[in-house]
């Protein structure tokens, strides 16, 4: 995965860009690119707790712990349910310069 990439732009934002272009016919992707400023928000939310994300978080300490290569088995998706995340479960924000 291009990790610059997608910082520059997230998958939702680019299907968000695509369904206005196609609606409207007019490509709007350039200006709300230089209007964002990338970000790693991190936050904890009680939405998804099973044993699935056990699995992943002990594989993803395994992982880092004997300096392995991090894969597909070391990340898990995230769906808020198109809810906002409440101020107090985020932790930081983290802005990057691509």
């Amino acid at each position: 995965m291009d990790h610059e990439k997608y910082l520059k732009m997230s998958e939702i934002m680019e299907d968000i860009l695509d369904g206005y272009r196609i609606k409207y016919g007019l490509d709007i992707r350039s200006i709300v690119e230089q209007s964002m400023k990338p970000c790693i928000v991190k936050f904890w939310s009680r939405k998804r707790i099973d044993i699935d994300c056990i699995k992943t978080a002990l594989y993803y300490l395994h992982t880092y712990l004997h300096n392995d290569t991090y894969s597909l088995y070391t990340n898990t998706c995230f769906d808020g349910y198109n809810e906002k995340i409440p101020f107090e479960q985020i932790d930081s924000i983290e802005y990057i310069d691509l």
